[in-house]
C-alpha cells in the first residue's frame, strides 16, 4: 500500500509564492485596503494580512494613510507597493 507524503510542501510553497506575488501586484496601481485587494483578487483577507506583514518586513510595501474603506465603510489602512503613490491617498 502506497501512502501520500504529507504535507505536500512543493504545492503549498508554489501557491504561497503565487499569492504573495499577486498580493504585491494588487497594491501597485493605487493605494488599497486589504479588503479591496481581497475583492479584486479572491485571496482571503487573513492571508493578505500575512503577506502584507511579510512585505513590510522586506520593505516592499508602505502604509500610505488611513481612510474609510469603500467596501466595509470602516476606518482602514491604505497600503501601496508603488513608490510614486507613497504620498497620495
Amino acid at each position: 500500500m502506497q501512502t501520500k507524503s504529507w504535507p505536500m510542501r512543493r504545492n503549498s510553497t508554489a501557491k504561497l509564492k503565487g499569492e504573495l506575488l499577486v498580493t504585491y501586484i494588487a497594491f501597485m496601481p493605487k493605494p488599497a485596503t486589504m479588503r479591496m485587494v481581497e475583492v479584486s483578487t479572491g485571496i482571503l483577507r487573513p492571508s493578505i494580512c500575512r503577506y502584507v506583514a511579510r512585505l513590510k518586513k522586506l520593505g516592499l510595501i508602505a502604509l500610505v494613510g488611513q481612510g474609510y474603506c469603500p467596501h466595509t465603510k470602516h476606518l482602514a489602512g491604505f497600503y501601496t507597493t508603488g513608490a510614486q503613490d507613497a504620498g497620495s491617498l
